[in-house]
């Protein structure tokens, strides 16, 4: 049997008026088991006009509520995080590598996170989850990316030669043709890219020098596609391979390390503007400052945090420092120390602390001031007995109480397929719930059985 989900405990009002409104203020929300925690920051986020990031324990929690808060707010997730309205649902990426690595993130994996950090500053509504070992990680500053970006109009005038040594020098791959993000191309009087940050590759034909006309096309089939009138270009990394970033960087390398530099493989690629795989934990070494992801966040961002952030930052700090112990053996590779790839604890602390903020306790907490429960409880058991007449009976008897209570009950399935054995399997007991798209569509309509396809791991 998969989830059900009652109206009833549908509790818009009571978790909204607890919400901080003050710099700085904390409020805890208790009571939040199951998927009534993503409830509550989906309703959170229809209440407030402001955006919320939310802090994950770790990257499956993440991912959880990625879907699920998109199927309370019947939202698509990966959207572009603009628009005052709009209630998009975002997951901030981790580089999905270990700290220290000698190989690079996937290109998809910066191009998400490089969009992001793109549209941050414009930011008015919506959701972005991030895990707590990615919100520690230093990053790159906003001026980067500010500097970095440019837009290319119908019309413009555009020297191949020149968009060439600037793609080059801000990370993208000159190749044959283009199919990943981070590439581009040019036959002719042709220039195929594939910027970061979006979903598709684009060909710019010109004539003579100006742009004639922009297309998005098909990477399979190389086809041409819909016409635009302009693209926003992003970095192709998270740090400058620019002569200014080349020059910082082998200034701060013997800022932060003795011994002969030319023997070094990444020194020697960064020198020659080439980007060595593992770059991303030298980042640092690029900039005169470096940022936290908090810094790149509109000053009005609500945050809700999913578990204890000291204990948790702690254990992660101590886990990248033994790591660093470990691996920091090689003269040929050295390493730059935690706190130079990481925020240092305290300073995390201090930034979190200028927000408002919302701690999320899965168990019951004492109600006080800025303290509240949620009005939810434990879904009981209903087992389906096979060796019984009525296999369903626990349910069909717990049916019958939500209806003397006036409650209203959603089931939901996993996939289509899953929905189909469900009714299949609740027509047997005379329980025919009715087809709902969302659960939008189920709070909207006036049915007492509804049925939907959704990604809750856990009933309210």
């Amino acid at each position: 049997m998969k989830e059900i989900t009652h109206q009833k405990l549908v509790y818009k009002g009571d978790l909204s008026s607890e919400t901080p409104q003050k710099t700085k203020e904390l409020k805890h929300w208790g009571n939040l088991n199951a998927s009534v925690e993503t409830l509550a920051i989906a309703e959170c986020a229809q209440s407030v006009n402001q955006p919320i990031l939310v802090i994950a324990s770790n990257t499956q929690s993440a991912l959880q509520l990625e879907n699920e808060i998109a199927f309370f707010l019947n939202q698509q997730i990966n959207s572009d995080l603009r628009g005052e309205d709009s209630l998009e649902v975002q997951h901030f990426p981790d580089w999905e590598i270990l700290p220290y690595d000698a190989f690079s993130p996937h290109q998809d994996i910066i191009s998400q996170r490089l969009r992001i950090l793109s549209k941050l500053p414009d930011w008015k509504r919506g959701v972005l989850i991030v895990t707590l070992p990615t919100l520690l990680h230093l990053m790159c500053p906003r001026s980067f990316i500010e500097a970095q970006t440019f837009i290319v109009e119908l019309g413009d005038e555009l020297n191949l030669d020149d968009i060439r040594l600037r793609l080059e020098r801000t990370g993208y791959n000159c190749v044959n043709s283009v199919y990943e993000h981070g590439e581009f191309a040019i036959r002719g009087s042709i220039l195929d890219i594939f910027p970061m940050g979006s979903q598709t590759p684009f060909r710019i034909d010109l004539f003579d020098n100006e742009i004639e006309s922009i297309r998005t096309f098909d990477p399979d089939s190389q086809r041409s596609k819909e016409k635009i009138k302009h693209i926003d270009i992003l970095p192709a990394k998270e740090f400058p391979l620019t002569p200014e970033g080349i020059k910082g960087f082998i200034e701060r390398w013997h800022d932060n390390f003795e011994g002969d530099a030319k023997a070094c493989t990444i020194y020697q690629d960064v020198s020659e503007g080439l980007n060595s795989p593992g770059l991303e934990y030298y980042l640092s070494l690029f900039f005169e400052k470096t940022e936290n992801l908090l810094e790149h966040l509109p000053p009005n961002t609500l945050i809700l945090q999913q578990s204890n952030l000291s204990q948790q930052a702690e254990k992660f700090w101590q886990e990248v420092s033994e790591r660093y112990n470990e691996h920091n053996i090689d003269i040929r590779r050295p390493l730059l120390p935690p706190n130079k790839i990481l925020q240092r604890l305290n300073e995390f602390h201090e930034l979190l602390n200028g927000f408002p903020r919302v701690q999320l306790h899965k168990e019951s907490i004492e109600e006080k001031k800025g303290r509240v429960n949620a009005a939810s409880g434990k879904q009981p058991a209903l087992p389906i007995d096979h060796k019984s007449e009525k296999p369903l009976s626990l349910l069909q008897n717990y049916l019958a109480e939500c209806k003397q209570n006036s409650y209203r009950v959603l089931f939901t399935a996993e996939s289509a397929g899953r929905r189909e054995s469900l009714l299949e399997l609740l027509d047997t007991a005379e329980i025919a719930p009715a087809p709902c798209h969302s659960w939008l569509d189920f709070c909207s309509r006036d049915i007492k059985l509804g049925i939907a396809i959704a990604p809750l791991s856990f009933g309210i």
